[in-house]
């Protein structure tokens, strides 16, 4: 069969990835072993580690290297490209007697390369494939121009998912970062055990978005569910399987729940930087708790909010869908069915990678003009100073 140029083949890279871990555990054994052995016979200034060396730091300091890439290597595909940088920063100041780099800017390059082969050579490829036509094989390209975007834009579908984004992100925006800043207030105002406070507030934010969506998807089950009983005794009439509005309503509220902590952490570090004799010289004027924070504390928090307001909505648009495919699977009849869950479905579910690539870039497009907007318009009403 013919393989198709635009797709990728997730086999040689899976393999790349075991073989380049257990070379990044051997080599990083046998770099302690060998720098035990040579740490007694050599010497290495602090000019050329950028550290001060004594004894078998060095022996240390290369381990360091090869520890570093064993783990990027364990823990994510990206440092594939790490063995090779720790190789080359261990043996080159030996060959050639100097040194290119230190182990930051190593780091820093190695920020570059990761960057552009896993973020924007895959966003090139997207783009590739949105003006291509395949099968449902993924074979058979065909050049058809702008006839995927068309298709899309055409389709009642992917109208409503696009209506359907602008509510869920909307609303989850704003009612997290309503909630987060309300109870960052709150917290600050206490004085015994604020430390517990804010970590008790936190904790929602560590939990796993998987073990999130599986736990409200328990409490709100229609049938076996607790909350969902406890609304059916006071007489709301809860089904999220069967009402958009109620499947729609749960996605928002378990967002909240989660991304609520994540703007309270923020809030928190903003509120702390505001100086106490600001607050202090307005309270002997005579403001009240509310004149103050709409006069004093919300303006001074305005970097603060501007930038979870990039964040939360950024966040909505790529980052649920995990919550979406747990809970409701973009249901009842697609009400809860956003853009990137509908990329998925044509995707993986209708084979139709053409139009799903399309719907990327459109993603990637709105959610770039909406960022562009926000840093054009409302960043003008942030006060730095």
């Amino acid at each position: 069969m013919q393989s198709h140029p635009y797709t990728w083949n997730y086999l040689p890279l899976l393999i790349q990835v075991v073989i380049a871990a257990g070379m990044g555990i051997a080599i990083a054994g046998l770099s302690w072993f060998i720098g035990r052995g040579r740490a007694s016979k050599i010497k290495l200034d602090a000019y050329e580690c950028g550290v001060p060396v004594e004894g078998d730091a060095r022996g240390r300091f290369s381990v360091r290297f090869y520890m570093v890439a064993m783990l990027f290597i364990l823990f994510d595909v990206e440092a594939v490209f790490m063995l090779p940088w720790a190789v080359i920063y261990r043996h080159l100041p030996a060959l050639t007697g100097s040194r290119m780099f230190g182990f930051w800017e190593m780091v820093v390059y190695l920020g570059f390369v990761v960057v552009g082969i896993f973020f924007l050579w895959p966003a090139l490829r997207v783009i590739v494939e949105s003006v291509y036509s395949v099968n449902a094989f993924g074979v058979n390209p065909r050049f058809v121009g702008l006839h995927n975007f068309i298709a899309v834009l055409t389709s009642g579908s992917y109208g409503g998912s696009v209506g359907s984004t602008a509510i869920y992100s909307g609303l989850t925006t704003l009612l997290s970062m309503a909630v987060g800043l309300l109870i960052a207030v709150l917290v600050d105002g206490v004085r015994r055990g604020r430390a517990v406070y804010r970590t008790f507030f936190a904790w929602t934010y560590a939990v796993p978005t998987a073990v999130v969506g599986t736990l409200w998807l328990f409490m709100f089950n229609p049938q076996v569910g607790a909350a969902s009983a406890l609304l059916n005794d006071i007489g709301i009439k809860w089904n999220f399987t069967l009402n958009a509005f109620d499947a729609m309503t749960l996605i928002i509220m378990l967002t909240v729940w989660q991304q609520a902590a994540y703007n309270f952490l923020f809030f928190t570090a903003g509120l702390q930087g505001i100086p106490k004799q600001v607050i202090e010289a307005a309270t002997l004027d005579g403001a009240g708790a509310v004149r103050r924070f709409w006069q004093i504390i919300f303006p001074l928090l305005s970097p603060t909010t501007f930038y979870l307001l990039v964040l939360n909505v950024t966040y909505v648009f790529f980052q649920t869908f995990a919550i979406i495919n747990i809970v409701t699977q973009g249901g009842p009849y697609n009400a809860t069915n956003t853009m990137v869950y509908q990329i998925y479905l044509d995707a993986f579910q209708n084979s139709n990678t053409s139009i799903a690539a399309a719907e990327t870039v459109l993603l990637i497009v709105l959610v770039s003009l909406l960022t562009i907007i926000q840093f054009r318009y409302i960043s003008r009403r942030v006060h730095y100073q």
